[in-house]
C-alpha cells in the first residue's frame, strides 16, 4: 500500500537575492512570491533505485517514473519582479544553498527532508529568462526535479521542506 508524502519547496524567504551588473544602484526593486514551487502530493510505490518528478518552469505538465504516484498536482514557482532597469535581459542562476564547487548554477542538488526517514533530492533547476518590459517588471518562473534517495527504506507520510537562492545576472 502506498503512502502519500506531500512535499513543498519552500522560497518564502528568497535568501540572497543578489542583483550582479546594475550600472545604477539606486534601484529598488520588489519581488513578490505569487506560488513556491511546490512537487504536490505523491505515493512512492519502490525506492529500491532513485526515481525523478520533473516540474518545468514552462507550465508544460509534470512527468514521474512509474514508482511516483501523484495525489495532487505540482506547481511551478512564480515571482513577481518590480521595479528593475526597464527593457533589461536577466540571465538567472538559482544557487543551491552551500553548493560543491561554490558557483551559480542551476543543477546542483540540494537536500531536503521530512521529520523522519530517507531524504529527497531537488536538482536541475530551471527558470524562465527575464526581460523587464518599460516600467521594470517581469515574471520569473522556476522549475525542477525531485529524486527519491533510492536507498530502500520506506517513506512515511510528511512533508518535506527545502529553499534555494535565486541571483540575477545582465
Amino acid at each position: 500500500m502506498p503512502f502519500y508524502r506531500s512535499f513543498h519547496m519552500l522560497a518564502t524567504a528568497i535568501c540572497g537575492l543578489c542583483f550582479y551588473g546594475l550600472t545604477n544602484a539606486a534601484f529598488a526593486y520588489d519581488i513578490t512570491e505569487i506560488h513556491h514551487l511546490d512537487f504536490g502530493t505523491f505515493a512512492i510505490t519502490n525506492n529500491t533505485a532513485p526515481h525523478a518528478m520533473v516540474v518545468p518552469y514552462d507550465g508544460s505538465p509534470a512527468t514521474y517514473d512509474p514508482e511516483i504516484i501523484p495525489n495532487t498536482d505540482p506547481q511551478r514557482g512564480e515571482y513577481a519582479l518590480e521595479n528593475l532597469p526597464p527593457n533589461v535581459t536577466f540571465y538567472v542562476g538559482v544557487q543551491v544553498p552551500n553548493p560543491g564547487d561554490g558557483g551559480v548554477t542551476m543543477d546542483n542538488p540540494t537536500a531536503v527532508s521530512g521529520s523522519t526517514g530517507p531524504g529527497l533530492t531537488v536538482s536541475n533547476f530551471t527558470a524562465s529568462d527575464v526581460t523587464t518590459d518599460n516600467n521594470g517588471d517581469a515574471t520569473l518562473y522556476i522549475g525542477a526535479t525531485l529524486t527519491t534517495s533510492g536507498n530502500g527504506a520506506m517513506y512515511a507520510t510528511d512533508t518535506f521542506n527545502g529553499s534555494y537562492d535565486i541571483t540575477f545576472y545582465y
